[in-house]
């Protein structure tokens, strides 16, 4: 049987309120280091999105990118 995805529930780890700092023309926000790693991935980028729903409310969401396969890496032949 099929599971809805509305049916499945959403876990949410609060880690507090965070200050924006400001840098230069930007704007950026530390995060534990712990979120990161909660992710499961060791990786030094992240997909980073804002996700608005029909509700009105608004969240930025991280990603782990997902690693492109290159399948020639280690199958060339010594010539």
């Amino acid at each position: 049987m099929k599971q809805n995805p509305c049916d499945s529930e959403v876990v949410e780890t609060n880690f507090g309120t965070r200050s924006l700092n400001k840098q230069n023309n930007n704007k950026t926000i530390v995060v534990p280091k712990v979120c990161l790693e909660n992710l499961g991935d060791d990786t030094d980028k992240m997909k980073v999105s804002l996700v608005q729903s029909a509700n009105g409310k608004k969240f930025i969401k991280l990603e782990s990118p997902e690693m492109e396969s290159n399948d020639s890496i280690g199958d060339e032949e010594d010539e």
